[in-house]
């Protein structure tokens, strides 16, 4: 069975540092890792300059279902509160070269 991929840029605002952001990212990583269907996730920083989205966080879950209710658990909405503008989406694979 094929996991399904989580895409989610974030805003991150030049005034906000990358240890500030980081600190709540890993916040919300630890919570997700206890939830069930979470199978891993890579956090990735824009090396070009001057990038839309700062921080891209890449992550696997089993089901659809298992993401939608992690992130509508009242912890993780209040985790979330304040956050960076972002913009999740679940992906299946289509094709592999």
């Amino acid at each position: 069975m094929t996991n399904f991929v989580l895409i989610n840029p974030f805003e991150v605002p030049e005034d906000i540092d990358d240890d500030r952001f980081l600190e709540g990212w890993g916040r919300a990583a630890d919570y997700m890792r206890s939830c069930p269907g979470f199978v891993a996730t890579l956090l990735h920083r824009a090396v070009s300059p001057n990038p839309r989205f700062r921080f891209v966080n890449v992550a696997e879950w089993e089901s659809p279902q298992d993401f939608q209710e992690a992130v509508t658990s009242p912890e993780f909405q209040a985790m979330a509160a304040g956050t960076p503008p972002n913009y999740p989406a679940l992906y299946e694979v289509v094709r592999a070269l």
